[in-house]
């Protein structure tokens, strides 16, 4: 992440987060490094969909349609996230890291005008913790290659 704070610090740029599954490890990782106030804006751990809905604005008929774990609400998370902090850079994450679902996540990443989602299959053989790890050290990759 500090690759990525530096380069948003360089371009003026602000970020913002919406994060599920992730738990708010991202703007952890993200706010460990030094002048981090200087390129992050919000941070929202959007748990429940309720508060996808109520915090974010997200459409309930996405989550009804497509489940709240899915490639549309995470677009709509990324989408709904700029148009409420109007920053540069808008990252979602929703998934599953344990459980009897299917071990994914879908991330949203909103740059300027273009949405981008990414599908993460997670490893079952891990504990949800080591997938949450997982998931911050390849969204971090990610989002460098985004703004690069």
């Amino acid at each position: 992440m500090k690759h990525l704070l530096a380069k948003l610090i360089e371009k003026n740029e602000k970020i913002a987060f919406a994060e599920s599954i992730t738990g708010g490890a991202l703007s952890s990782q993200f706010i460990k490094n030094k002048n981090a106030s200087k390129a992050l804006d919000v941070s929202y751990i959007v748990y429940s969909n309720e508060k996808k809905i109520e915090v974010l604005g997200v459409d309930e008929k996405l989550i009804e349609k497509y489940t709240v774990v899915s490639e549309e609400v995470a677009y709509d998370m990324a989408k709904k996230l700029q148009m409420l902090t109007k920053v540069d850079l808008a990252v979602s994450t929703t998934g599953y890291a344990s459980g009897n679902y299917e071990l994914v996540c879908f991330v949203g990443i909103m740059y300027k005008s273009e949405i981008k989602v990414y599908k993460i299959v997670l490893d079952r053989k891990k504990s949800r913790i080591k997938n949450i790890n997982f998931l911050t050290k390849e969204i971090s990759k990610l989002l460098n290659q985004t703004i690069a």
